[in-house]
């Protein structure tokens, strides 16, 4: 299976969603970590790439394009 990478190029964690078809895993934000984390996740076609800078109910997302294979760099 392909996976799309993020990796957290800012001074402070990220919480990442990347949206899915029919992948298994549980569909969770997940902590990325500051000054160059790095988290994958399985998928096989485009997807949206939800990017949560602080965790206060009512902040923006940012939503950016997720392809299979290619690495998604958060500045």
């Amino acid at each position: 299976m392909a996976q799309i990478t993020v990796v957290n190029n800012t001074g402070s964690d990220i919480n990442v969603f990347v949206a899915k078809d029919n992948e298994t895993d549980d569909g969770s934000f997940i902590t990325v970590s500051a000054n160059g984390g790095t988290e994958s996740w399985d998928r096989n076609n485009w997807q949206a790439v939800f990017i949560a800078r602080d965790q206060a109910a009512g902040s923006p997302l940012e939503v950016v394009l997720g392809v299979p294979n290619q690495t998604v760099y958060i500045n």
